[in-house]
This record gives C-alpha cells, structure tokens and sequence, in this order.
C-alpha cells in the first residue's frame, strides 16, 4: 500500500473517530440535558400556572354593561407544551357559560373577554368564577409528571338600582303600605263578621250556609296570599312583576271590600231582626210581670194572666229549640198579641171599675161635706187614679159613715132634701165632667134617682173591695241574649314592605348579602389554607399553592365558596368579598414579600427567609383575607411546615383573628435525622434550620401555652423511617401536639418519594381527613 493510500486511510480513521466522539458527547449531553429537566421535574419545577383578570370587583347600575378579561400564562420547560381548560362560571345561578380546552405555549398566553350585565333584579351582587387547569405534555425532550396546576379567579359584579327602578321602588311602596293597610282593614271585618256570624248561629240556622260569605271568605284569603305573593316580588326587588299586578289587585281589594261590605249589610239586617225579636220577648215578659203585680179584684182576669205565664214560658222554650227567625217570630206574634189583648183588658176592666169606685167614693164623700161638714179630700172627677187607691179610699167612706150613722146625734133627712142635694152635686159633676164614661156614669144616676120613687134617704156604705188572691206562675227568664255587632281584635299582618338589603345568590340560592351582621359569624368566617415548605428554594413560589386545591375544591361542596389562590398583597381590596352570605376558602402563601414604590406596590418572591419572618408575612395575609371578606376572624388549615408558621403567627400574635386552627402532617416537634440533614440541600437553609428539632426556634415554638382556640391535629403514620414511625417525612411521635385533638391516619408509603405524607392531602385516598378538616371547621 502507497504512502498516498496510508495517508488517506489514517485521515479517514480520524474523521471516524472524531464523528463518533462528537455523536457520543452529544448523547452525553442530551442523557444530561434530560436528567438535568427530569430533576428539576422531582423538584417540582414542573408547570407554573398564572392567572389574572381585568377587573376583580365591578360596579355597575343595572342595565349597564362591564367588560372583563382574563390572561392565562404558563411556564415549564421549553420543550414542552401545556394541555389546558377553562371554565367560567356564574356562580350566583350555578352555572356554566363557558369552557374550553387548548393547547398552550410558554411564550404565548391566552386571552379571553366577557361581557357582563347583572341578571338579578334590584340591588346586589353576581358571583363568576374563571377557572383554568393545566398540565405538562410528556415527550423525550418534556418531563412532567402531567400533574395538573389549578387556579381560579373570582370576579364580583355589585350592581344598584337603575333611576327608573328607584322612581318605581318608591311609588311602589307607598301603594304597597295603603294596600297592607286595607288588608289589615279587610282581615278585621272579615274575623268580626265571622265571630258576628258564629254568635248569630249559635241563635240562629239563617246564615249558616250563606255562600256569599264563602266566596267572600275565599276571596279574603286569595287577598292575603297575594299580599305576601307581593312582599316576595318586594323582596327580591321585582318591581316590573309588582307594577304589572298592581291593576289587578288593586281589583281584588275592591271587589273583596265589596263583598265584605255587602256581606256584612246581610248579617246586619239579620242581627238587627234578630235582637228586635228579643226585645219583644223582653217586653212580653215586662208586660206580663206588670199584669202579675197589677191589683186587680176579678179573679177570672188572675186567671187568664197566669195561663198567659204558662203559654209564655212554653213558647219561649219553643223559641229556644228553633233555629229559625221566622218561626221564632210566629211563636212570639201568638203571646204577644194575647198579652197586649189581655193587658187592654185588663186596664179596661180596672178602668171601668176604678171609675164607678171613684163614682161613688166622690159622691159620698160630697155627701158627707154638705150633710155632717165630715170632709174628705178627692180628686176632681175626671182623675182616675187607681183601683187600689179607689179601694182605700172605699174604704176610709165606710168608716166615717158607720161613725157618722153609730152617732147619738144622728139626724134624719128627708127623702126629698137627700134627693135634692145628691141632684145638685151630681148636676154639678156633669157640668166639670169630661170623659165620656164618666158622663154616662153619672147620668145613669140621675137618671135613676129621678125615675126610682124607692130611692133611699140616707148614705149607704160602699161595697168593699176584695182582691183577687192567685199563686201566678214563675216568669221564665231563660232567653237568648241580643247578638252584637262584634269588632275582632285581629293583629296586623306580619309584613313590613321595608328598604330591601341588596340580595346576593350564591350556587343558584338568593338571600340577604352580607353587612355588618356577618363580621362576627363563625360560620361565615373565610378558610385560609396555608402551604408546607418547599422542596426547592428555586422553584417559583407559586408552586407551594398548588398541593391543596384539590382539598379547597372538595370543601366548596359544603357551603364554602372556592376562591382560589392569593398570593399578592400588594393593592387593597376591602370589603371586595364581605357581601358574599357564604364563606369563602383562599390559598395562601407565605413565600411573597412586598416592596412598597411611589405609585405602586411590587411583590416579590422571597423563600429563603425563616419561620418568624413567614409568620409576619401570614399576618398580612390572614389581615387582608380577613379585609376583603369584612369578617372578624378566619379559620386556618396548615399543611406540614405551614402548620409551624401558622402556630408561629398565633404565638406572635394572639389568636384575636383566628376562630380555629386545622393541622396536617405538621412536625410539631421539628424533623430529624435524614429528613433534617436533606433539607438544606434543597430548601432554604434558615427555614430548614428553624424545622430541626433541636433548633431554638422549634423550643420557644413548643415552650408557650396553647392558643385558646380548637385545635385539630392530623397525624399520619405507617411508614418506616430510620427513627420511628411516621408519614415518611414526618415522625408520629414529632407530630403529635398536646392540647389539641389528634387524630391519627394510619396508611402506608409507596416509595422513598411517594410519601403518606403527601398524600394526606388526597381527599380521594383519604376521605377521612375530609371528614375530620369538615369537623374541625364546624360544618361536619
């Protein structure tokens, strides 16, 4: 072989070599490059997921419109793309507007706008939600452990009455306070004339199927329902529903006044009728009493009156046991019109004798004056007094004439003088006489006197009255009392159209929103759940939020409004959550530091500070969580060194604004062995200094009293670690905290990396960890 050929091969063998060198290094460093990212993978460089809106909170006026956009970014290794979703929601109606899956690129984020207008009506708030997930795509270049990143925004729509709802609102109410007033109004006629009723059907079967009644009944409480349909509409601020009923009802009110009125015109007349017939039964028995006390001398008128009694006491007894009026009246016409008969007899009777009495009396006594000058006092001759009178004064005649007769200076007179002197006086009484019987009376015996030659010279006695003796019967006194008009002390309906609260709906429930009331309610009172300490102090900061989304997810199904992740402090946002009537869970961390400038505020990441420093940071946090949702105090859920901040920030600070305290899988009592030299390697070194066991830090934490709050501790256990048994990162023993309630997980690890004390927070793995942070939050 010529040295040309040599030469040629050599050259060759060179190229080949230096070709194979150059394609191994590059697999050397491609083998490198992708250790490189898959360390950083396990480190929890995965995929960094940010979220931001536009505008958080909106004020508009209803009817207006408000624009919001949302921008979604990610950053992972730039190999690799990121699958992701979104959901936009409304929370207020529980529902889904929007979703979408796309694909996503370090370098190009993704933008979406809405349009939003309120759809309730008055005054209040509307609740959306924007939620995006994202994961890694797996390929040779992209190591991920497709381990979705969530984060969510909430975005709060307060909205006031326009200026024509409020014109509406206030005429609307004046109307409303009238018509409750004439409601009131109705109700009370309405029970009065019932109770009227009812007492008249206690007496009386006339109206007690009246169907006007029935329909105006009926129609009363259609009325009465629909006042308290109308405070619905009033209350959730309905004011075109309101306006458009109120022709209508305001009918109804009129045609139900009018059949009430009508109604009662009825129950009136029939009341009126009713208590007439009583007063005749009363005047009945009055009249019948009267004739019973009357002194009468014909025992035969005794008689008669007391068979009146006995018909009286039977008929009104007969009255009783009818329920009609017009059998009641014909049983009353039957002894009224006996009575009546029988009292005018009676006083007839008396009359004619009383009159003839007098007669006779007046005569005598005359007599007696111009005979013997034996005066005696009488009415004029046209005064009847009465029979009883007339009887005494018969009576006091007889005796002065048998005294007068008895007398030893009696003196005889002749037949003519008598005759004479008695025409003289009785020509006298005709001339003053003036009633008509008494005119007869004393003709007659003038005439007789004239006529009769038998007349008798002297003055006779006058007959002697006898009363009649009679054992009348008992007046029964058992008669219905008289209906009265009865006015019914029915309360006013218990509605007040008064100045509504704004209304907010939250997952399609509508009720009051928040104000001042709700500052002190525990069970309003906003979950702040707090981070562990982060494997690598190169890894953003956001990563740390990630871990309890899942469990902040779970929760909302129990009454708590998710509202993602907070991270920044740097603009304040009071009051922006205080209306919501549901408390609201937010991730917090405490791996963000804020620099204060001229015209703005700039956060910054700042992780390789120590626990005190972080339990400062906690209190801006938990201050302007606790600002935002216009409450008292929140209730904390601390996951693994986050349990250590939040003890800390306590310690540091009372525990004024904090209602309860949740643990998970914290070293209470700091980390050891293995677990303790490997942290600085990869987390930062004050706060790794602060979690040994025998740090200072870790003494003075666990060397002051328990806060005077609960205190749920959650311990897991199973692993075994070169100490003891723990959850793999934590020992049992390390974990437990006396003073509160510990509640042990026993479970097992999959791996060295794959820890229990991970997965303390996979409420799918473990639904009892659930069940306990529900319990400790007052909700389980």
């Amino acid at each position: 072989m010529s040295k040309r050929q040599t030469a040629i091969i050599s050259k060759a063998k060179r190229r080949l070599a230096y070709g194979i060198n150059v394609l191994i290094g590059a697999i050397v460093l491609i083998m490198l490059f992708n250790l490189f990212l898959y360390a950083r993978m396990l480190i929890g460089n995965d995929i960094l997921v940010t979220l931001s809106a536009s505008n958080e909170s909106i004020n508009v006026a209803r009817g207006q419109l408000a624009d919001v956009e949302f921008e979604i970014k990610v950053k992972n290794n730039p190999f690799c793309k990121a699958e992701c979703s979104f959901l936009f929601e409304d929370i207020s109606n529980n529902t889904l507007l929007e979703q979408s899956k796309f694909i996503l690129k370090s370098s190009s984020p993704m933008t979406k706008r809405y349009t939003l207008t309120p759809k309730h009506l008055g005054k209040g708030m509307e609740l959306y939600r924007f939620t995006t997930e994202c994961k890694g795509i797996r390929t040779k270049l992209c190591h991920t452990a497709e381990q979705p990143a969530t984060r969510s925004v909430i975005v709060t729509l307060d909205y006031t009455l326009s200026d024509n709802e409020r014109s509406m609102r206030e005429n609307l109410k004046e109307w409303l306070e009238q018509l409750l007033d004439e409601a009131n109004l109705l109700v009370r006629d309405k029970d009065g004339l019932e109770q009227t009723i009812g007492e008249l059907n206690n007496k009386t079967a006339l109206i007690r199927e009246n169907l006007l009644f029935k329909d105006a009944e009926k129609n009363n409480k259609d009325v009465i329902r629909g006042i308290y349909r109308l405070k619905e509409y009033w209350d959730i601020q309905d004011y075109q529903r309101l306006s458009a009923e109120k022709d209508n009802f305001t009918a109804k009110m009129l045609e139900n006044r009018k059949e009430i009125d009508e109604l009662n015109e009825i129950v009136e007349t029939i009341r009126i009728y009713y208590n007439s017939i009583i007063d005749r039964v009363n005047k009945t028995r009055e009249r019948l009493q009267l004739m019973q006390k009357t002194f009468i001398t014909d025992n035969g008128l005794a008689s008669r009156i007391n068979e009146s009694i006995i018909h009286f006491n039977n008929l009104t007894l007969e009255m009783k046991k009818t329920d009609s009026l017009s059998a009641k009246e014909v049983l009353l016409s039957s002894i009224e019109a006996e009575s009546i008969n029988l009292e005018s007899e009676i006083n007839n009777s008396i009359m004619r004798e009383a009159n003839l009495r007098d007669f006779e009396n007046y005569l005598n006594a005359d007599l007696l004056c111009r005979l013997v000058e034996k005066c005696i006092e009488h009415p004029a001759i046209n005064r009847t007094v009465d029979l009883k009178s007339s009887c005494e004064m018969s009576a006091l005649i007889n005796g002065r004439i048998a005294e007068i007769n008895s007398s030893e200076n009696h003196t005889n007179y002749t037949e003519k003088s008598m005759k004479e002197l008695e025409l003289e006086i009785l020509q006298g009484y005709l001339d003053d006489a003036e009633d008509p019987e008494m005119v007869a009376i004393i003709e007659e015996r003038i005439n007789r006197i004239v006529i009769d030659d038998s007349y008798v010279n002297e003055i006779l006695l006058i007959e002697e009255c006898n009363q009649a003796e009679f054992n009348y019967e008992i007046l029964t006194k058992d008669t219905p009392e008289k209906a009265e008009r009865i006015t019914a002390e029915t309360p006013d309906l218990l509605i007040r159209f008064e100045e509504q609260g704004a209304v907010c709906c939250v997952f399609g429930k509508c009720e009051r929103c928040c104000t001042d009331e709700c500052y002190g309610e525990p069970e309003k009172y906003p979950v702040v759940f707090i981070h562990g300490h982060a494997v690598s102090e190169d890894v953003s900061a956001e990563y740390s939020l990630e871990g309890l989304s899942r469990m902040q997810q779970k929760i909302e199904e129990n009454g708590y409004v998710d509202a993602g992740a907070f991270s920044s402090y740097h603009e304040s946002k009071e009051n922006t959550w205080s209306m919501i009537p549901l408390p609201v869970s937010i991730r917090a961390s405490y791996y963000f530091d804020v620099f204060q400038e001229e015209s703005s505020s700039v956060m910054t990441q700042a992780k390789s500070e120590n626990i005190d420093t972080y339990a400062v940071r906690l209190k801006e946090a938990v201050d302007e969580i606790t600002a935002r949702t216009g409450r008292e105090k929140a209730k904390l859920i601390c996951y693994s060194m986050g349990g250590l901040v939040c003890r800390r920030y306590i310690q540091l600070f009372t525990e004024k604004k904090v209602e309860s305290l949740i643990l998970i899988g914290v070293p209470n009592k700091g980390v050891t062995g293995k677990i303790s030299r490997l942290c600085p390697v990869f987390g930062g070194k004050l706060e790794c200094h602060d979690l040994d066991s025998e740090s200072i830090f870790i003494n003075k934490l666990n060397g002051g009293a328990m806060p005077n709050i609960s205190v749920y501790n959650i311990v897991g256990t199973g692993c075994q670690m070169d100490e003891g048994m723990g959850d793999g990162i934590v020992l049992e023993e390390s974990a437990m905290l006396e003073g509160a309630k510990n509640f042990v997980i026993n479970s097992s690890c999959k791996s060295a990396i794959e820890t229990l004390h991970l997965d303390l927070l996979d409420t799918k793995k473990y639904p009892e960890v659930e069940k306990i942070v529900l319990k400790g939050l007052g909700t389980g």
